[in-house]
Order: C-alpha cells, then structure tokens, then sequence
C-alpha cells in the first residue's frame, strides 16, 4: 500500500507486473517522467511492490541477488523521503 500511495503522490502511473517484471525494466536508468528523480528501474520496482511482489520474487525475474533488490528498494525510499514533502507542498500551494 505505501510504494501505490508513493507512486500515486508522485504523479507517476504503476506499471502492469508484465511490463515491470522484465529484466530490461530492472537495468532502465531513464527517467520515468520527465519532472521526476525516479528511474523507469525504480517506477518498476515501486510498481512490483505494489502489486505485492516479494524481494525475492522481483529478484527471480530481475534476476538479481535479493540483497541487490532490498538495496534498490532502500534507495528508492530514501530518495522518496526527499521528494515527498516537496510535492507535498507544491499540491498545498497550487490549492491554496
């Protein structure tokens, strides 16, 4: 429920698990929208997640290590924590 809740803050669409699961959306380092930080490799991996996806899971189908996958969700996270409030704040502003 919190990687659909980030997305949906974030303006930016899930991904269908088909499309998510694949190998090159694990390596696609492009952006996923042209205003956001986070990569089409991070959208898909929120996106798994959000389909309630386990580490080990996205990791078979990435076909990366779990502790790689569990690294990339601490990033994407991380980097979500900085990008929150600020979005946040844009919608409160754009209401007011």
């Amino acid at each position: 429920a919190l990687a659909r809740q980030l997305l949906e803050r974030l303006h930016i669409p899930r991904l269908s698990p088909s499309m998510s699961s694949s190998r090159l959306a694990a390596l696609d380092s492009r952006a996923a929208c042209g205003y956001c930080a986070l990569s089409v490799a991070q959208q898909a991996l929120l996106s798994l997640i959000a389909h309630g996806w386990l580490p080990q899971e996205i990791a078979g189908s990435w076909q990366l290590e779990v502790a790689d996958v569990e690294r990339r969700t601490a990033q994407v996270l991380r980097l979500a924590q900085r990008f929150v409030p600020q979005t946040a704040a844009r919608e409160a502003l754009a209401a007011a």
